[in-house]
């Protein structure tokens, strides 16, 4: 089959941006990204449609970009606490991970997707750790997490 050349709409893993114009083999036009509202086949007759269509994908470009400007910027006063059970060492048992941090983050007000919180291995230890999450493909922004040993029944009856 032939390649077509496509306009994206929305952004496509390992293949572009919506607003790019890329070309794909035909099956995968027709049967993946147009169904899905993921591209528009390039015509000559579809080249006007697809000025407005370009400029509405612009303008939400830029409102994703403010959006998510505006979430970097509540993340930044954020400080994550998580308490977990700790042995000698200050080794926690079991980890901290990135849905661990997302489900802390959404009881307080503020959803975000795990996948944008970019741990390059779950936490194992106590302390804090700065975490970059990315909101954008032009956002990041870094996290503080405190992981804190969690008071066991030992400890709380001595300091009764």
């Amino acid at each position: 089959m032939a390649n077509v050349e496509v306009y994206l709409t929305k952004d496509v893993e390992k293949l572009g941006k919506a607003g790019d114009r890329v070309f794909v083999k035909g099956g995968f036009a027709r049967n993946y990204l147009v169904p899905r509202d993921m591209a528009v086949v390039v015509t000559k007759k579809s080249l006007k449609a697809l000025t407005n269509t370009m400029r509405k994908i612009e303008a939400r470009k830029r409102r994703e970009l403010k959006e998510a400007q505006t979430v970097a910027q509540r993340l930044a006063s954020f400080e994550v606490h998580i308490l977990r059970q700790a042995g000698e060492g200050d080794k926690i048992f079991g980890s901290v991970t990135a849905r661990d941090i997302a489900a802390w983050l959404k009881e307080h007000g503020l959803e975000i997707d795990s996948k944008r919180i970019q741990l390059e291995k779950p936490i194992k230890s106590l302390g804090i750790h700065m975490v970059p999450v990315r909101l954008h493909s032009e956002v990041a922004a870094q996290l503080k997490v405190w992981v804190e040993k969690q008071p066991t029944g030992e400890e709380e009856e001595q300091s009764e």
